[in-house]
């Protein structure tokens, strides 16, 4: 455990935090939010031991980042995700289901 850390993912933002400081590393914005929400919530969470011991924050998190996966904001994003899942078919102008990446995906 990183001195300070009194979680794995406390212990490995501190890391992180050390490392940039070091490395000059930048950390973008959305990332030290992501890190910054994660820590505010296990803080909150630690003060009740029921919910430390039940509650799993990734678990919760899941059906939200499942849907961003499924729904790329960019062009370029929805491209690749079209690409990735669906193959097109010589024979006529339809896309079909490319089966081993949707296996992969999910």
């Amino acid at each position: 455990s990183f001195e300070g850390g009194t979680t794995r993912f406390g212990a490995m933002a501190l890391a992180l935090k050390g490392m940039s400081n070091d490395y000059a590393m930048l950390t973008p914005p959305y990332v030290a939010l992501l890190c910054r929400t994660f820590l505010t919530l296990e803080g909150l969470l630690g003060d009740d031991p029921e919910l430390k011991t039940n509650f799993n924050i990734y678990q919760s998190a899941l059906p939200f980042a499942v849907c961003r996966v499924a729904s790329p904001r960019t062009r370029d994003g929805q491209a690749t995700l079209r690409d990735t899942l669906l193959a097109k078919n010589s024979r006529d102008a339809y896309a079909t289901p490319n089966w081993n990446s949707l296996a992969k995906y999910l």
